[in-house]
């Protein structure tokens, strides 16, 4: 038998002005829990209320918290995030992190801050605890579930209205894993095959009609464009390009009789 507790901690900011919530929900605050852990390889949950220093609620009508997340020994800024209202007039709201934004991370303690921007437009500091404290600690902890990120095999290609040539479906690329390094590899996978491979990346958010692609060059080479003659094997490059979305263009060779077997990506 086994229980299971639920990891969504809670917080309770105080802001140095007068809480503006009913007057029904006057109550005690109660401490930040003394330690938020979140997981790596799933979404976490932090429950946030912001309370003022009549020790009622403070509406977030007209109002926004952002929290910061950062590393103590570099200084280095992790995520910054608004967190979404749930109660507005009771200065409930709650910050998501998603399992991207963890997976890069090592185990260990991180720290949390908190401002508060005020109708009139103003950022001013929130604190976590009664003693003023103005970062929290957060424990980042290994996977609660095994995770990995799959190679991506590109097998099928659309063909270009613009220029005739063939493309791959859309694939994550580093940024959205959030990764230190912009390094990714890709393979050509090809018997006695002829034609010629770019690979492509953008930086937009969503892939639309309008996207532009630039062309990526591999690491020490010139030219973005890849030329097989008639290969047979497993060819592989490395790439470095932080961008949001990856694509593979095939480029066939009107003299080719053999075939292109596969593209894998690694990111």
């Amino acid at each position: 038998m086994a229980t299971l507790n639920l990891t969504v901690p809670t917080a309770t900011l105080n802001y140095a002005g007068a809480g503006t919530g009913p007057s029904t929900t006057r109550h005690v605050a109660s401490y930040t829990d003394q330690r938020i852990v979140w997981f790596k390889g799933v979404d976490n949950i932090l429950d946030i209320s912001i309370i003022g220093s009549d020790r009622k609620p403070v509406s977030l009508l007209r109002r926004e918290v952002t929290i910061t997340m950062w590393d103590r020994t570099t200084g280095s800024t992790i995520l910054r995030r608004r967190a979404l209202p749930i109660v507005a007039e009771n200065g409930q709201c709650r910050l998501v992190v998603f399992a991207r934004d963890l997976m890069t991370l090592g185990s260990g303690i991180y720290a949390l801050g908190a401002t508060f921007v005020n109708a009139e437009g103003l950022e001013t500091a929130l604190t976590w605890n009664r003693a003023q404290q103005g970062a929290f600690d957060v424990e980042v902890k290994d996977a609660v579930v095994p995770t990995s990120r799959a190679t991506a095999e590109v097998t099928d290609y659309l063909q270009t209205q613009t220029d005739g040539h063939w493309v791959s479906t859309s694939m994550n690329g580093p940024q959205f894993f959030k990764k230190d390094s912009s390094l990714f590899t890709m393979a050509v996978y090809a018997s006695n095959w002829t034609g010629s491979i770019i690979v492509q990346g953008t930086m937009d958010e969503s892939i639309g009609t309008s996207t532009l692609w630039a062309d990526l060059k591999p690491q020490d080479y010139t030219t973005a464009k890849l030329d097989f003659n008639g290969y047979t094997g497993i060819d592989p490059y490395n790439y470095y390009g932080g961008v949001r979305w990856l694509r593979i263009k095939r480029i066939d060779n009107p003299s080719n009789s053999g075939t292109l077997d596969k593209v894998v990506v690694r990111v």
